[in-house]
């Protein structure tokens, strides 16, 4: 997958736009958690690699980003006034579900079974 391809399916699955929104550079700094060597064995940090990313290092990438979104909402608060109820902490339980899902497909993914740590 290329860079424009791992980045679509990242925000696919992130919504950076939604609440709480990450910045365009925060995404993007998202991209080496799912970077691979390249069709000619070139590593990232090779200058001749050509960005190459991996589904499972995306979905890496996804749950880390969901944690930055989780960090993001930790201060906000349940309360009441007026006669209304303001449930913050569902949108924290929310991203933390996202979070749990996503890492979770890192570790059943068929080419992190039976891997060595």
């Amino acid at each position: 997958m290329n860079q424009q391809q791992a980045l679509r399916f990242i925000c696919d699955r992130l919504q950076p736009d939604d609440d709480p929104a990450l910045d365009p550079d925060t995404v993007v700094s998202l991209l080496a958690h799912g970077a691979v060597a390249d069709e000619y064995g070139y590593v990232p940090s090779n200058a001749s690699w050509t960005p190459t990313y991996s589904p499972t290092g995306l979905y890496r990438a996804i749950a880390e980003g969901w944690a930055i979104k989780r960090g993001k909402v930790a201060g906000r608060f349940d309360f009441t006034t007026d006669g209304q109820n303001f449930l913050r902490s569902q949108m924290v339980d929310h991203i933390e579900n996202e979070r749990r899902r996503w890492q979770a497909k890192v570790q059943s993914s068929p080419s992190t079974l039976g891997a060595r740590p």
